[in-house]
């Protein structure tokens, strides 16, 4: 894809069929992980009752996801599903297999109050990371969250 820009999912999209109706342009490129930050639901969501996905920095912590190549306009459309008011996007390097770091998108929220996340929501994060084998250890830390 020609120009494509690299936007790395740690929350509900790293379901790749969700993603894939949200940017139709979304291909995976590689899962991966961001150091020193944990995941966390800090902001109520927008669409659907509960907490939403967001990260926050924590010396020692990794958060993991998938590394997809989507377009500009798909980048736009996430801008706008993302929500102005409650994400914003940022700039971050993300380290993938064999060592190598990649400069990616990802969107962090505006925090406003830990809230648990409804059970339909935490379930599908946790079932994307186990399908894209994350480490056990942070797909057991997904599972200690408690949910609405």
């Amino acid at each position: 894809m020609k120009n494509s820009i690299l936007y790395f999912a740690y929350g509900s999209n790293i379901d790749q069929q969700r993603m894939k109706k949200r940017c139709s342009t979304a291909e995976f490129l590689s899962k991966g992980f961001i150091s020193n930050y944990n995941i966390c639901f800090n902001r109520k969501g927008t669409y659907i009752e509960g907490g939403v996905a967001s990260i926050e920095s924590n010396k020692g912590r990794n958060v993991y996801g998938i590394v997809y190549k989507i377009s500009k306009e798909d980048l736009d459309t996430l801008d706008y599903i993302e929500d102005p008011s409650a994400y914003i996007r940022k700039s971050i390097k993300v380290q993938i297999p064999n060592n190598k770091f990649l400069n990616c998108y990802l969107y962090v929220s505006i925090p406003e109050i830990e809230i648990s996340p409804n059970q339909e929501y935490l379930e599908n994060i946790i079932k994307h990371a186990s399908v894209h084998n994350f480490p056990e250890e942070y797909i057991d830390y997904l599972r200690e969250f408690q949910f609405k």
